[in-house]
């Protein structure tokens, strides 16, 4: 799924409405270091995260473009961690969100 098309908020990919467990493949490069991914929840849920990336860590954050902008700034970052292995579970209310890798 890796693409230079997916690095801002407007671009990302869209996933569509979650209501099941989705996989998602991404590979990063040297000229391919950044993916967003779009979602929306259809109802109240709690988000569960689990994200690898081998050996190499990364920043991933949890985004809603609250005032929609297309910007993401600090007081719309929900979730933030840099790791090469983690996992996270964040309760949201339905609404729009964005994943992005860093």
């Amino acid at each position: 799924m890796s693409s230079l098309n997916d690095n801002t908020l407007t671009t990302a990919n869209d996933l569509g409405v979650l209501s099941t467990v989705r996989e998602i493949a991404d590979t990063f490069d040297s000229t391919d270091r950044i993916g967003y991914y779009k979602f929306t929840l259809p109802q109240n849920c709690d988000l569960s995260v689990l994200y690898s990336s081998g050996t190499s860590n990364f920043y991933i954050s949890l985004i809603s473009d609250i005032n929609a902008n297309g910007t993401v700034e600090d007081n719309e970052i929900i979730y933030r961690q840099s790791s090469s292995n983690s996992s996270f579970l964040e309760p949201l209310p339905a609404g729009t969100y964005f994943i992005t890798e860093v």
